[in-house]
């Protein structure tokens, strides 16, 4: 259940922006785009998941900042702004800074989208914190975003 819209006056601590399929005709809806950015403006922390980088993109926020994307989708994400300086080599790139709490973070695709918000916990409240959110979902956390398996689909674009 969503709770606010673009248009309500609230902050942010962070605003997740997903990807998918939808990130495609979003990106060339300039209203959308304008209110994200909008809201991008009242956002400590800007997380982008997937395809969620392309939609950054289009804000310009991403402009002469590292980003990632999804590897299957990475022709389509680099269309999204020749200002960003994309990066298919990481699972997810890390622009946050700890003690101000607040910056930009990318991921690649949906589980490199789980590993990056764990890290995200780790940095702001403590790898246990993060290693315990772990252990509940049984997933087997990747702490190092330096390589990502895939990024050969999206070198090959």
């Amino acid at each position: 259940m969503v709770d606010h819209s673009f248009s309500d006056d609230v902050e942010y601590d962070i605003l997740l922006i997903p990807g998918g399929q939808g990130t495609r005709d979003l990106v060339n809806d300039a209203g959308f785009i304008d209110s994200l950015k909008a809201a991008c403006g009242k956002a400590d922390i800007i997380a982008t998941v997937c395809t969620g980088s392309g939609l950054l993109a289009r804000t310009g926020i991403l402009d002469d900042k590292e980003a990632t994307s999804n590897k299957t989708a990475w022709s389509w994400a680099l269309e999204q702004s020749s200002k960003v300086k994309w990066n298919v080599e990481p699972h997810w790139v890390d622009l946050v800074d700890a003690e101000a709490q607040t910056g930009i973070i990318t991921s690649a695709g949906v589980s490199a989208g789980i590993d990056m918000a764990l890290a995200l916990i780790a940095k702001l409240d403590g790898d246990q914190v993060a290693e315990n959110a772990s252990v509940i979902m049984e997933y087997t956390r990747l702490k190092d975003p330096a390589k990502d398996e895939f990024s050969y689909l999206g070198a090959k674009a």
